[in-house]
């Protein structure tokens, strides 16, 4: 699993253990989607792996970007459209990934005032945690993760896993990761659907106790 903090703010990958590579899979393109607005941190995160998946698995990787609708208190199509409103002073705060926020922090372009962490991020570490800031309890870590559709046989899935954990080892990979804020932490396929399923109890009762709604 790859797991960013957000600076105001995680990515994760199921692994499977190696196996001997199918000669005919993949025998074209793979498409790697993004339910988000192209330029967010999904998008960033998701460009970064599939350089060197591609590499791996002998054939392109071809990252679509597909926007949905994020669950924030003025509901965005993704980090990127949100970034412009605040920069053009539509909105006044901003909650979003490490990514989407980094080059305009370095620029001076955005104030970054906490991260919603439980420690503080070695790429910005003069930045305080929520916490050290003064808002206690308020500990929010974004993940990204590698899926499959249901049904895909399992030698293929493991001819993806084991591709994809090569990427993730690439020392320019792990580089360019943590440049963006983001650390990896290998998992294996159970492992990363316990970690899926123990974050949707968690923030389950966050949207039942606050009546929180898709808008």
């Amino acid at each position: 699993m790859i797991r960013r903090r957000t600076a105001l703010a995680g990515l994760a990958l199921p692994f499977l253990p190696g196996l001997a590579r199918a000669e005919a899979f993949p025998d074209q393109p793979v498409r790697l989607i993004v339910p988000f607005a192209a330029g967010g941190p999904a998008d960033i995160i998701a460009r970064i792996v599939g350089r060197s998946l591609g590499d791996k698995l002998g054939k392109p990787v071809v990252v679509e970007a597909r926007a949905g609708i994020d669950i924030v208190h003025v509901p965005y199509r993704g980090a990127a459209p949100a970034l412009t409103d605040l920069m053009a002073g539509r909105i006044e705060i901003l909650c979003a990934d490490v990514p989407a926020l980094i080059g305009q922090v370095r620029t001076n372009g955005v104030k970054p005032l906490a991260i919603t962490a439980s420690e503080r991020l070695p790429l910005l570490p003069s930045l305080p945690t929520a916490e050290e800031a003064g808002v206690p309890g308020v500990v929010s870590e974004t993940w990204y993760g590698l899926l499959a559709p249901a049904g895909v046989p399992a030698e293929r899935v493991a001819i993806l896993t084991r591709a994809a954990r090569a990427s993730l080892e690439e020392a320019e990979t792990q580089r360019l990761l943590a440049e963006q804020g983001g650390r990896v932490v290998n998992s294996s396929p159970a492992e990363f659907g316990d970690f899926i399923r123990a974050n949707h109890t968690q923030w389950g009762e966050v949207v039942r106790a606050t009546g929180v709604r898709l808008e």
